[in-house]
């Protein structure tokens, strides 16, 4: 099982994996997997390796974004609750 973050990069959809241990727990490793993600015809989810080096890496960077700034509402919202 995979906890997953679904987001936009460049105007194309991609989706990180995020691999859980063999008890369901975040991994500690911080292994991430980027793929593409799209519907088919049909409407069902799919995902494809990314294949080129400046798509993966734009991907990398928007998710990188995404979880910095995930992290500091997170940290914002823990420190106004204690302060």
């Amino acid at each position: 099982m995979q906890d997953y973050h679904h987001f936009d990069a460049d105007h194309k959809d991609y989706i990180a994996l995020l691999p859980l241990d063999k008890n369901g727990n975040e991994n500690e490793s911080g292994e991430v997997y980027l793929y593409r993600y799209f519907e088919d015809e049909e409407g069902l989810p799919r995902i494809e390796n990314i294949e080129s080096d400046d798509e993966y890496e734009a991907a990398a960077d928007r998710f990188d974004e995404l979880w910095m700034t995930k992290c500091l509402m997170i940290f914002n919202h823990l420190y106004y609750y204690f302060v």
